[in-house]
């Protein structure tokens, strides 16, 4: 067990710890968050949101002595590990005998974080956030982009004001691109049109996931826990290209692994990303072709979301690096609406589509 110590609460905030979550006004008299079981998890995640700012948050490695402090300047409460022991200690017996710390709740009947997270190990998130061996925390938010969406905003910009600056906040997922040479080899256009194979295990897993699938499944949570709790429109594109990916490869069999880590996925999706997030007709697709596989997931989405249940079961087609809503992103967490402008990355029709630009509006 370990604990996450606080300062003082200097603005009114929503604080969660991995999938639960609290209100604080300012100034309440709070210590922090006792008793967290780490268990077998290899990552937590700490978040914050509070009125008119971006939600974000910080991956952790469970078991140090971390502290919270508000920093003014940035208008943001920061996670940091402590290095005085004894002083960290002696916090902890005087928050505790004033009842100043709040209790991590106890786990679930399905241990819900844990499931979401299984497969993730420190190395996924060091890959992601580019950190060094040292590091320990990884700061997320709403506004951070993926590689891909960073490369067309600095292309715009050049073009546009003759200078770009490099993101280096940007999220270094594995690059997928269906349409590339690499998946479609000059030789064996008909294969791996139709079969994905190649692709994944000779090109993406030897070349992004050190030849691990572990690695691979571990991404792909990430990728959702990104797109769901921080309105990662990019995550989620990288969700549905790895699911994507995963099954329209005959090579790959792990199926019941599969359908165990999208099927608790499925049952913790908010609402209110569905039309946003979710790409339709690649899910109505992927389980019509893979509804027997992936049994569970299945039946999570006929219960959640049973408007993408297909009527017959048939070939995969599914295009899942298109967009996957089909309107504005809605940011619930600013109490505002978002614009996405969409742009091809290329000439061609079927170019997969890339957000280039967010706009968000207060309302």
């Amino acid at each position: 067990m370990y604990n996450v110590l606080f300062s003082s609460i200097e603005r009114d905030v929503d604080v969660g710890i991995n999938h639960f979550s609290f209100h604080l006004q300012k100034g309440q008299p709070f210590g922090g968050i006792k008793g967290i079981v780490s268990g077998s998890r290899e990552v937590d995640l700490i978040h914050f949101i509070s009125e008119g700012s971006l939600r974000y948050g910080y991956w952790i490695t469970p078991g140090l002595k971390y502290y919270c402090v508000y920093n003014s300047d940035a208008e943001l409460y920061e996670i940091h590990i402590d290095s005085n022991g004894a002083g960290y200690e002696e916090k902890l017996r005087r928050y505790e005998s004033q009842s100043m710390l709040v209790q991590y709740p106890r786990l679930d009947e399905n241990d819900t974080w844990y499931s979401l997270t299984s497969e993730i190990r420190w190395y996924n998130v060091s890959k992601l956030f580019s950190l060094t061996t040292d590091d320990k925390i990884a700061y997320m938010d709403s506004s951070i982009t993926t590689i891909e969406e960073a490369k067309i905003l600095q292309d715009r910009l050049q073009q546009t004001v003759g200078h770009s600056d490099h993101d280096n906040k940007a999220l270094r997922y594995a690059y997928i691109n269906f349409k590339s040479r690499e998946a479609i080899r000059d030789t064996h256009e008909m294969e791996d049109f139709y079969d994905k194979s190649h692709y994944l295990f000779d090109v993406v897993l030897p070349q992004q996931f050190r030849d691990s699938m572990s690695a691979y499944m571990g991404e792909l949570q990430m990728s959702f826990i990104n797109a769901m709790f921080f309105a990662s429109y990019g995550s989620s594109m990288q969700w549905h290209n790895l699911l994507q990916l995963l099954c329209d490869s005959n090579r790959f069999e792990q199926y019941k692994r599969l359908d165990e880590v999208v099927s608790v996925q499925i049952n913790n999706i908010p609402e209110e990303y569905f039309d946003t997030l979710i790409n339709r007709e690649c899910w109505t697709k992927l389980l019509k072709a893979h509804h027997s596989q992936l049994p569970n997931t299945y039946n999570s989405m006929q219960t959640r979301f049973p408007e993408l249940i297909p009527a017959t079961a048939g070939h995969n087609d599914c295009d899942c690096d298109s967009d996957p809503g089909t309107g504005p992103v809605p940011d619930p967490m600013l109490g505002s609406d978002s614009e996405i402008e969409m742009n091809a990355t290329s000439d061609e029709e079927d170019t997969p589509t890339v957000v280039s630009q967010v706009h968000h509006r207060h309302i």
